[in-house]
Parts: C-alpha cells; sequence; structure tokens
C-alpha cells in the first residue's frame, strides 16, 4: 500500500482491508501470481479505490508485464490524481534496473513521457550495466524529443482552442440571426478538425512503434519488415490527418518525418547489401520537401519543420537553401522554446551540427 497512501486504511471496507492484507503478503513473498489475483480482484470489486490500480501496476512491473504495467499505472492516475506513485516505482526500479527499460519504453507509449524520462534520471546514475545506461541514455533522448513535440503540441492546440471558442461564439451569434447556412459550415470544420487530429495521433502511436522496432533491427540486426508495418501505418495516418485538413502543421511536419525516416530505410539497405530502389528514395525525399513546406506555410516559424527542410536541402545538395533554413530554425527555436531549455538545447545541437556536415561536405 502507498506510503502517502489516498485511502486510508481503518476506511476502507472490510473485505478490501483483507484483500489488501493478502495482496501485499504475496508481493512479499514474491508470490505474484497470488498477489496480482488479488489486486485484480479489488480493481474490479473498487475501482474507485486506487489500492488495487497501484498494486497491480507494482505487481505487473515486477512480472515484467510492462504494458499491463503502464495500464494500470493511467489507471492509478485517473482513480486518484493527488497521489503520486512514482517514488514506490522508483524504489523497485532502482533495486532491479533490468525492469528499466520495458517499463520505461510502456509508459512512453502510453503518453507518460515526462515521468519516463524522470525515471531514466533516477537511475542513470546508479552502478548499472553499462549497455543499459546507454540504451537508457538513448531512450531519453527519443523521449526528450517527442515530450517537447507534446509540449509544443499542447501550447499549440491552446491556442487553437481559444480561438476555436472565438469561433463558437460566432457560431452562436450566427445562429441566434438565422444564419443556419454559416452554422453548419462551422460545424462541419469542427467534427473536420476533430478528425483530424484523432488520425494525427494514431499516426504518432504508429510512429513511436516504428522507433523502437527500426532501432532493434539497428542493434540486434532483426527483420526491419515490422518497423516497415508501423512506418507505412504512420504515413497513411498523417496522409489521412493532412487530407481531412490541409492547415495542420504538425501533421505536414510528421508525415514529412516518416517520409525521411522510410528514406533512411532504403538506404540502410544498400549499405547492408540488400535491394536498394533508388526510384523509391527519389521520391520520398521530394514528398519530405513538399510535406515539410506545408507545415511551414501554415506555421512558418516552426523550428522542427525549418531544420527537417534544412535535411532535405543538404540531401538535394543546396548548399545555400540548407544553410538558410538551419538559420531559420535557430532563431526560431529561441522564441518558441523559449521556456523549454531543454528542447531548445536539443534544436540548438542538431542545427550546429547539421551545418558543420554542410559546411564540410558541399
Amino acid at each position: 500500500m502507498p506510503s502517502d497512501e489516498v485511502s486510508i486504511l481503518g476506511d476502507l471496507p472490510g473485505e478490501l482491508r483483507q484483500l489488501l492484507f493478502e495482496a501485499e503478503d504475496a508481493v512479499n513473498r514474491k508470490d505474484y501470481v497470488k498477489a496480482k489475483f488479488n489486486y485484480q480482484k479489488m480493481a474490479d470489486k473498487y475501482p474507485d479505490y486506487v489500492d488495487g490500480w497501484f498494486g497491480l501496476t507494482r505487481v505487473y512491473l515486477l512480472m515484467k508485464d510492462y504494458e499491463n504495467s503502464a495500464k494500470c499505472y493511467s489507471f492509478t492516475i485517473d482513480v486518484a490524481p493527488d497521489f503520486d506513485p512514482d517514488p514506490n516505482l522508483r524504489v523497485i526500479i532502482i533495486n532491479s534496473p533490468v525492469l528499466a527499460p520495458g517499463f520505461i519504453k510502456a509508459l512512453a507509449q502510453n503518453g507518460f513521457y515526462g515521468q519516463s524520462i524522470k525515471f531514466i534520471d533516477s537511475i542513470i546514475d546508479k552502478d548499472i550495466d553499462f549497455d543499459l545506461k546507454v540504451d537508457l541514455l538513448q531512450l531519453k533522448e527519443d523521449f526528450s524529443k517527442l515530450y517537447a513535440e507534446e509540449k509544443a503540441r499542447a501550447k499549440e492546440a491552446e491556442r487553437k482552442k481559444k480561438a476555436k471558442e472565438t469561433a463558437m461564439w460566432a457560431v452562436s451569434i450566427f445562429v441566434l440571426a438565422g444564419v443556419l447556412i454559416g452554422a453548419g459550415f462551422w460545424i462541419y470544420l469542427f467534427f473536420q478538425k476533430s478528425s483530424a487530429r484523432v488520425a494525427f495521433g494514431q499516426g504518432k502511436n504508429s510512429l513511436v512503434l516504428a522507433e523502437q522496432k527500426y532501432s532493434e533491427y539497428q542493434k540486434f540486426n532483426r527483420n526491419i519488415n515490422e518497423a516497415l508495418t508501423y512506418y507505412h501505418d504512420a504515413q497513411k495516418y498523417f496522409e489521412d490527418s493532412v487530407a481531412t485538413r490541409a492547415d495542420e502543421y504538425m501533421s505536414w511536419y510528421m508525415l514529412g518525418v516518416t517520409y525521411m525516416k522510410l528514406r533512411d530505410i532504403e538506404f540502410t539497405r544498400r549499405v547492408k547489401g540488400g535491394p536498394f530502389d533508388e526510384k523509391l528514395a527519389s521520391e520520398l525525399l521530394s514528398k519530405a520537401k513538399q510535406a515539410q513546406e506545408n507545415a511551414i506555410k501554415y506555421s512558418p516559424e516552426f523550428p522542427d519543420s525549418n531544420y527537417e527542410l534544412a535535411r532535405v536541402y543538404f540531401e538535394l545538395l543546396n548548399k545555400s537553401q540548407a544553410l538558410e533554413y538551419c538559420d531559420k530554425a535557430m532563431n526560431y527555436s529561441k522564441k518558441v522554446y523559449s521556456d523549454d531549455q531543454l528542447k531548445l538545447d536539443q534544436i540548438q545541437k542538431q542545427c550546429k551540427a547539421l551545418k558543420a556536415s554542410i559546411n564540410k561536405n558541399l
């Protein structure tokens, strides 16, 4: 049971107290199957109490069932927003570092990027295996980028929400004035926007999974087909998003990133002596360019699209354009990420490295 528990033992129903006692006793004896049975019974019968969900989070983690552990972590936070499950989970991970990568990846897949980074920080300085430390540092870099993008989207969504509220007030006025056609048009736009965002979220999840599978392919020489499936899923979802709403700049940006990833895979195949489709690689580069140009059309100061477009022009051997967009990305990032030092440092570092490559090779 959590030390700063939301439920006070004396206030719990008698049956729940007994189940909790038996579950905790089973955990102490490392009988995780019995502990899971009792915690699940608690969660099923008393879903509004945090004890069952948090217990399942812990026991699934100890059983290395990371996907279910992350899902129960989400339920824990939903049921008790003021309860912090992290300190107890950090102790488990510090005592068993081998559990860290799987659990942290599962948390990130459920959108808990900030918590994933904090868990990595809690263990990275401990006396752990070198290869594990390298993997965790790579995960931190990847999740930091995704977390920064998530925050940027949230910031942009808040801005758009206010604009939408203003627009909805306008709709109300039109309706009251009897302009039914105008009202219908705005409602149509509202649902169109919602569909585009759903497709974007599905694309983002597919891209996260694709990146994980591609990393496994690079590190362990596993089959590339699973990664390709997720990349193509992401491509489809992002294409659906921009087809529904052409002004979704984040969907254009992520679509461009996906095209470049697919192109990178073509060149990786060539390096490894596999099949290489030069025409496809050229088409993907052209599509990536168009996607980032569209993203910039709807959000000119978005640093990440300017950086990606610089990468495209570097591949096209266009030095002046590559340097121009590199400079734009660096300048815009100081404004856009002024309250996010981690993201600002990251994109500044990427731009400096890219400029160095451009000046050296072009």
